[in-house]
């Protein structure tokens, strides 16, 4: 008798287990929201059209067998046919880009499966691990904190386990790339753009040298059309005088065997100026503490005064830079080495005296 008694009542506990599943089951017709734009659910939330369209969902995404979409009319549908069994894991990117997709749009999605407590939640897991940088257990336990149902079977979780050694190799390798493009980076831009070695100043210092190229460009672009659209060129200029004042050197004569080196220079707190002919061309170089937008005002000063920038580089040690130029003469120019040193010499004091 009383192991009959025993019987019925283990019988009766399980009927009430399948009852209060079953209330839970008919009940659950909300979904759960687990972040702006993502909610989690069962079919019976995916069948409740007036709360869908009160949540704003736009998109569906079934994780179940044999489930079609319900009002394909007014819902965009993704079905992902999958068992019990089944390597979830293949359809984790595809169903994370369409989660993406739903957002973008401006809308939410849903993901649901019969109950919503393994599958539906195996791939909102996996999607939060991939787009947040969670953790499993971080993923798993947000989920659970929403929906507390929420219980991957042990496959799913194997192959969520799977799935983050795969995010942390992808990890790796990102920064690892990542550092060798910082590298690259690094070591063609002028080291006085750069700071600090971190992510942040290498790149804020490169954007500003690519800024500083670019108004150089530009300005020899400039310099190019307003030399296409000018008249033809009169007699040429009369050749360079000799340098007067005792601050600029140049060479004793200016026959033919002593042009070639015929040169001037300036030196003040500011900056050093030299230039030198060479051949047909001057070299002009500029020794100074760097100051933003300078090299520009440079080419500014010698577009002014009739020369064409040929070549340019730069080179530096900490916060002291160097311009070496090659500029042709223009047939317009009417200066001397000293006169030209002195204009360079003039702008950047200007430039000084601003940044201080």
């Amino acid at each position: 008798m009383d192991l009959a008694d025993e019987t019925l009542r283990e019988q009766f506990s399980a009927l009430e287990r399948v009852m209060a599943m079953s209330r839970r089951f008919n009940r659950d017709n909300l979904p759960s929201k687990i972040e702006e734009g993502l909610f989690l659910g069962s079919l019976k939330a995916a069948r409740n059209k007036e709360e869908l369209k009160k949540l704003n969902i736009t998109h569906i995404l079934t994780v179940a067998n044999y489930i079609k979409p319900l009002y394909p009319n007014e819902f965009f549908y993704k079905v992902i046919n999958d068992s019990q069994d089944a390597d979830i894991k293949q359809y984790f990117d595809e169903c994370c880009n369409f989660i993406d997709e739903a957002k973008r749009s401006g809308g939410a999605v849903l993901v649901h499966c019969i109950v919503g407590k393994s599958r539906s939640v195996t791939v909102v897991v996996a999607y939060l691990m991939k787009k947040h940088g969670m953790s499993l257990s971080e993923a798993l336990e947000h989920v659970k904190s929403k929906r507390p149902i929420a219980s991957p079977n042990s496959g799913f979780i194997s192959q969520l386990m799977e799935f983050e050694k795969y995010l942390l190799a992808v990890e790796r390798n990102r920064r690892r790339q990542m550092n060798e493009h910082l590298k690259v980076l690094r070591s063609l831009t002028p080291c006085f753009y750069i700071k600090r070695g971190d992510q942040a100043s290498i790149i804020g210092g490169v954007i500003e040298f690519i800024k500083e190229m670019h108004q150089v460009l530009q300005s020899l672009e400039s310099k190019k059309r307003r030399k296409s659209l000018s008249p033809s060129p009169g007699p040429s200029p009369r050749p360079f005088q000799r340098p007067l004042t005792p601050n600029c050197l140049d060479s004793p004569n200016l026959g033919s065997e002593n042009f070639k080196e015929l040169g001037a220079s300036c030196n003040s707190p500011a900056a050093d100026v030299e230039a030198k002919i060479s051949g047909s061309n001057v070299v002009l170089k500029v020794i100074s503490r760097r100051i933003p937008g300078q090299i520009a005002k440079i080419i500014s000063v010698l577009e002014r005064l009739s020369f064409e920038v040929l070549h340019l580089n730069i080179s530096s040690m900490e916060d002291t830079v160097l311009y070496s130029f090659v500029i042709k003469i223009g047939l317009e120019c009417q200066l001397s080495m000293e006169e030209l040193v002195l204009e360079v010499q003039q702008s950047i004091r200007s430039d000084n005296l601003y940044a201080e």
